[in-house]
């Protein structure tokens, strides 16, 4: 949610063959938590960048700007949960076909805040990001966070991307991430990341149209 990255945005829009009213652009971070704020760099856009939360204590204790370049000038952006969509809330259908997630280790926050969408079943698909060692920024240990994430996702089907048929075991935890997730061969770039704490992960609801994509397909798509 950085505000150079939405002026970007804006102004490479009109150059895209986008119909009016297919994009909403929210300048708010995901979180359950409606009065909180976090402090974001005005003048640069860089997407796996850690911001100050001098003021989110309930959601994690990093501070400081994580970057060797000076600290840039900061502004605050509020939270907001993705259930509060006035769109989203109001089409009774299933609204999200993808929601594509990468918010650098803070997924189960950004989850939590679409809690009632998931609940009516308005997400089909959604791929994000997992980074286990990096949720005890937001104080989830490493073994409630998937049993957290195996609640969310009871009954869908999850798979390592760019890994054919290997499906995610949530109640296996932290070793079955070990095994198939770092360094398994769970991210779609390689090789600058083939030791990453990160990977992708792809969750399909089970009343969602199946899609299936050989192992090239899946790496072309993301």
């Amino acid at each position: 949610p950085q505000p150079f990255c939405q002026r970007r945005l804006l102004q490479s829009m009109p150059l895209n063959p986008f119909r009016t009213g297919r994009i909403d652009l929210w300048n708010h971070f995901l979180s359950t938590d409606k009065g909180a704020t976090l402090m974001v760099p005005n003048t640069t856009c860089d997407g796996g960048a850690q911001f100050s939360n001098e003021s989110l204590s309930s959601h994690g204790s990093h501070d400081g700007w994580f970057s060797n370049e000076p600290t840039p000038p900061m502004v605050p952006i509020r939270a907001k949960r993705l259930d509060s969509s006035s769109h989203l809330r109001s089409d009774p259908r299933p609204s999200i076909v993808l929601w594509h997630l990468d918010v650098e280790g803070a997924e189960l926050i950004a989850l939590r805040s679409a809690a009632e969408l998931l609940a009516r079943m308005q997400v089909e698909r959604i791929v994000f990001e997992m980074t286990p060692p990096s949720w005890e920024r937001y104080n989830i240990t490493m073994q409630s966070g998937f049993e957290e994430l195996g609640s969310i996702f009871a009954g869908w089907e999850c798979t390592y991307a760019c890994m054919d048929n290997i499906r995610v075991v949530w109640s296996q935890g932290p070793s079955h991430y070990a095994k198939y997730g770092r360094g398994g061969g769970g991210r779609c770039s390689m090789p600058w990341n083939q030791r990453a704490p990160a990977v992708d992960v792809y969750c399909v609801h089970p009343r969602a149209p199946q899609l299936n994509y050989t192992r090239t397909q899946t790496r072309m798509l993301w």
